[in-house]
């Protein structure tokens, strides 16, 4: 497991939760003829109303004493029964210390001259072209970079947020991601999240939208995609921007996007950002500024679904000598 998730309440003491956070973060050796279980890289503290003060003692004493590092903080209100109708919430993320990875990096920002190129507009299911075109001279770049523009005019919280960047895996999809991760800091992004060898389908980047780290983090995510077009360097490529809800841009956004590349003179890039090793999880501090997460491309999206489905009921029934799928 990569990941788990403390509800707080205050029906149990501070302590209790402390000592629930550490036992993941460092793992439970084999006792008693019970398997050892390996410690997790990343622990979500949700707290509501009074229980706010145990989550913050429980990520402050973990900084303390060196075990883990708080990656992100994020207050709401949230609707609750009763007279006061709602109350503040807080989601804490904590990474375990060892599981981080220092990376050098130069951060300075380029600005890079570029012009229009035709034929940019995109729909609800983005931008489609072969790849040999996307792999023209800044023809991802432009894209990309009249997305951000779009987004900051709509006042969607860019700067210091968090971009979810993964495609289907075709052909460039790799080499896209790491453009994008260096443009996306550029633009102001202090966090980016990135599948397992840049893999998620659009319903798992949907999934990690909408669920990751207690929910709704990301301002919204580029998938790399063509959907059922072939892929392949002679074949085809595409991108698509979800918002934060984990669904597709609405059409004042893509139209906005495609006004942008008809006008586009110029895009941000870091270019001193080292390339990220995206084939296995791993979370990056590139320079001590920016946050580079790798991870599980499916546990997210099998998370949400397994609350929707009773995969059990579903095991039992595939199961029995008298069911058939003909």
């Amino acid at each position: 497991m990569m990941s788990v998730e403390l509800r707080l309440s205050t029906s149990k003491p501070s302590q209790f939760y402390l000592k629930s956070a550490k036992s993941f973060l460092e793992g439970v050796p084999e006792k008693d003829g019970k398997p050892a279980k390996p410690p997790v890289d990343t622990v979500t503290l949700s707290a509501l109303g009074n229980a706010i003060n145990t989550a913050v003692f429980v990520a402050t004493t973990l900084e303390t004493e060196g075990l883990a590092v708080v990656t992100s903080i994020k207050t709401k209100f949230t609707s609750v029964t009763g007279p006061m109708k709602r109350s503040p919430n807080m989601t804490v993320v904590l990474k375990r210390k060892a599981y981080l990875k220092e990376l050098s990096g130069d951060m300075t920002v380029t600005t890079e001259s570029t012009s229009p190129i035709e034929g940019q507009k995109p729909g609800t299911s983005g931008l489609r072209k072969k790849t040999k075109v996307f792999m023209e001279k800044n023809y991802l770049n432009n894209f990309v970079q009249a997305t951000f523009d779009a987004l900051k005019a709509d006042g969607v919280p860019i700067e210091g947020g968090t971009l979810v960047v993964s495609g289907d895996g075709r052909f460039y999809n790799k080499a896209a991601i790491q453009v994008i991760i260096k443009m996306a800091v550029a633009n102001g992004v202090k966090t980016v999240w990135v599948g397992q060898d840049g893999l998620l389908s659009t319903p798992a980047a949907s999934a990690v939208i909408r669920t990751r780290e207690g929910g709704f983090v990301p301002f919204g995510g580029f998938i790399l995609s063509a959907s059922h077009n072939p892929g392949g360097i002679d074949e085809d490529f595409g991108i698509k921007f979800n918002c934060e809800n984990g669904g597709p841009a609405p059409e004042k956004v893509t139209d906005a996007i495609f006004e942008n590349t008809k006008s586009i003179k110029e895009y941000k890039i870091c270019k001193g950002i080292p390339e990220i090793d995206i084939a296995t999880p791993g979370s990056y501090v590139v320079a001590g500024k920016v946050h580079v997460e790798v991870f599980n491309c499916t546990d997210d999206h099998v998370q949400l679904l397994s609350r929707v489905f009773d995969f059990e009921a579903i095991k039992k029934l595939i199961g029995r000598k008298d069911f058939s799928m003909v």
